[in-house]
């Protein structure tokens, strides 16, 4: 919630709870006990309103970031998925050049995604024929071994 909207939410929710002594009301005193219902100083509460609305807006803006950062993912868990979306496309079997070739990805980030999921244990290292370094990813592998 933005911080000018829980300002006029507030404004109105002081406006109607807190009434307040009017210019009128202090010229005579004496009427103070009559009156049902004060009016309120308009700028008064406005700038009571601002000033609760503040850090109490910024306090809330931090828990929805907070809990906005849990739920997106970060880049590098983003680059994750699409090189295990190329070797799912590849049978399990892809290079740093495969990577890079059918993503937005660096050839550079592409082969230490690569070799970090390799030190992880989620990738197999071989050498192909022409001799590339080939990751093979066996849960995604279709052939028979």
């Amino acid at each position: 919630m933005s911080i000018i909207a829980l300002t006029i939410i507030l404004f109105f929710v002081f406006q109607h709870y807190l009434p307040t002594v009017t210019q009128d009301d202090l010229w005579y005193p004496e009427m103070l006990g009559y009156y049902q219902q004060f009016h309120s100083d308009t700028v008064a509460i406005l700038i009571l309103s601002y000033a609760v609305a503040f850090p109490l807006g910024l306090i809330m803006e931090g828990w929805i970031a907070k809990g906005l950062q849990k739920i997106r993912f970060k880049r590098e868990d983003w680059a994750i998925l699409r090189v295990l979306t190329v070797a799912n496309e590849n049978d399990g079997y892809i290079t740093a050049v495969d990577v890079a070739a059918k993503t937005t990805l660096s050839l550079t980030e592409s082969q230490k995604i690569l070799d970090d999921l390799h030190n992880r244990g989620y990738a197999d290292l071989s050498v192909a024929k022409t001799g590339d370094i080939l990751y093979c990813f066996p849960g995604f592998s279709n052939r028979d071994e």
